[in-house]
């Protein structure tokens, strides 16, 4: 059942460049790992493809067994998986790719969900791996342990963490909730139409000091605008600048920084 549902919603998303998530719950190992596995094929189904990760904490012998019942689940398939330990999130900053698991069962650490937030580039494919929430309650996890001090055991820990991470994936958009245990679809994405993505032409201005063929370099016209404000730094300032540039990841900040010093580095 999940395949037909992630395939569908793989195709209306990739024809809006739009990322989606499939959020996979369960108490058994097998059969996580296996939805997981099924969501990527139905991914590879729809047109997806290329190389993506799998984030899991390797210390534990369950994620150790999802890990390679996944592995296992996705033989015969095309997609190139790179499995990583989630104490490399700091090294995959900067890089994207075509998917991404989270095994999010042993640890939810709020610091690596963040930095493997925009790994995945548009019309790609998430899949976390979490348990129920009432059997997440009844545990502490690897994050949580951290946040004890002397004179509190872990009875006095709320989950207050884990209770809003699952109102956030009920109540998002996009977002696709399986129980792998039942085999049944909790939550559709809840967007049946979307419009395709057409790339709009950048247009450099008509009078610019930056040279023309910098600007034809730009990807976006976001990245035009940038240059733009470059072109106050041609001319020395009465007073100190700076120029603040702020996007979500994946849009060209640091390509638009790059044009614009080569821009200003004609002028030397």
């Amino acid at each position: 059942m999940i395949f037909d549902v992630v395939k569908a919603e793989v195709e209306r998303a990739r024809t809006a460049r739009h990322r989606r998530l499939v959020v996979v719950t369960g108490r058994d190992d097998k059969k996580l790992a296996e939805a997981a596995a099924e969501a990527l094929k139905a991914y590879e189904a729809a047109g997806g493809g290329g190389e993506g990760l799998y984030m899991f904490q390797p210390e534990f012998a369950d994620a150790n067994r999802r890990m390679n019942y996944f592995r296992d689940a996705m033989s015969g398939t095309f997609l190139e998986v790179d499995f990583r330990p989630y104490k490399d999130t700091p090294k995959l900053l900067g890089t994207t790719y075509n998917f991404a698991v989270l095994d999010l069962v042993n640890d939810l650490k709020p610091n690596d969900v963040g930095r493997l937030g925009g790994v995945v580039r548009g019309g790609g494919l998430y899949v976390f791996l979490v348990p129920p929430l009432e059997t997440w309650r009844g545990y502490v996890t690897k994050f949580q342990s951290t946040l004890l001090v002397p004179q509190f055991t872990p009875a006095d820990l709320r989950h207050r963490l884990k209770e809003r991470f699952w109102r956030s994936l009920y109540s998002h958009g996009g977002v696709v909730i399986y129980d792998a245990d039942r085999g049944e679809v909790l939550k559709g994405s809840g967007i049946d139409v979307v419009e395709p993505y057409e790339p709009k032409r950048p247009e450099p201005p008509e009078k610019a000091v930056i040279p023309l063929k910098i600007y034809r370099l730009a990807a976006t016209q976001d990245q035009v605008e940038v240059l733009k404000l470059f072109e106050a730094l041609y001319s020395k300032p009465k007073r100190k600048q700076a120029i603040v540039v702020i996007a979500d990841r994946g849009r060209g900040k640091s390509a638009a920084l790059g044009l614009g010093l080569a821009g200003l580095g004609h002028k030397l």
